[in-house]
């Protein structure tokens, strides 16, 4: 009887090493062995294997800047089949907590939620406990909302990858976007910080470099992950940001009806 690959492992490690990942990705002269998988496109690259997650976790720092300075579908194909999902958790975790922290540290540096605007008594003044509970609950918010958004985020990208000719796995495609979500994340967040004290023109050409460049890091995952063409891969990466650009502005839209009914205009 033959084994799935999937779900019946040999023996393997020591405590704490975890099973071989499946590896999703067929050999070439499969349907579509056309695709390039090394430097001369004839299956030479290596798709390594996940160690231990202590292993795993101890060179992602050299994988995310290996990710950010050299960007491109072989580096996220050799990094994608180790993604799991207790990897996939760790990473999620420390980046909503290290937001959250840096949206503490913004609120105590801008003053913090002194007052409240209320429309029928004007500003209300907090005192300092409640302040301090807002704050705290804002930031726990963040924490929260974090790993909440991430998947709704990955669920939509995954269906419109599948719209294109995707084959690729959920787990496999959120671990490739967090190795370059995380370390753009957090260095978005620390700018933010630094540049909360300066005008707000520098901080948004800072943001709108970010976000262009997550749009080429996310192509390039999603062409490795699912074994796209270039073309498919640009409109797997592109439907998504439009869909949320939509709901962005329906919205602000709604929300702008709203104000204005509040406000009998």
């Amino acid at each position: 009887m033959s084994q799935d690959p999937r779900t019946d492992y040999p023996g393997y490690g020591g405590p704490g090493q975890r099973p071989p990942q499946y590896n999703p990705y067929p050999q070439p002269g499969g349907p579509q062995g056309d695709y390039n998988y090394g430097p001369q496109g004839d299956g030479s690259q290596t798709l390594e294997e996940p160690g231990s997650l202590k292993d795993d976790l101890l060179r992602l720092p050299k994988v995310y800047w290996r990710v950010l300075t050299r960007p491109g579908t072989q580096t996220l194909t050799q990094e994608a089949t180790r993604g799991q999902w207790d990897l996939v958790w760790i990473q999620l975790l420390i980046y909503a907590i290290v937001t959250g922290v840096i949206y503490y540290i913004n609120l105590l540096l801008s003053g913090g939620l002194a007052s409240l605007n209320t429309q029928g008594t004007g500003t209300i003044s907090l005192p300092s406990t409640a302040r301090h509970v807002l704050e705290m609950a804002a930031s726990l918010a963040i924490i929260a909302f974090i790993p909440l958004a991430f998947f709704i985020w990955q669920s939509v990208v995954l269906i419109c990858a599948r719209m294109f000719g995707g084959q690729g796995h959920f787990v496999q495609q959120s671990h490739a976007f967090l190795l370059f979500w995380v370390p753009l994340g957090i260095i978005s967040g620390l700018l933010g910080l630094i540049l909360s004290f300066l005008d707000t023109v520098p901080f948004l050409i800072i943001a709108a470099i970010f976000a262009c460049y997550q749009l080429v890091l996310g192509f390039f995952a999603l062409k490795a992950v699912h074994r796209l063409n270039t073309g498919r891969a640009i409109g797997a990466i592109l439907a998504p940001s439009f869909i949320l650009l939509f709901f962005a502005a329906c919205a602000l839209g709604a929300l702008g009806a709203l104000g204005s009914l509040a406000y009998g205009g």
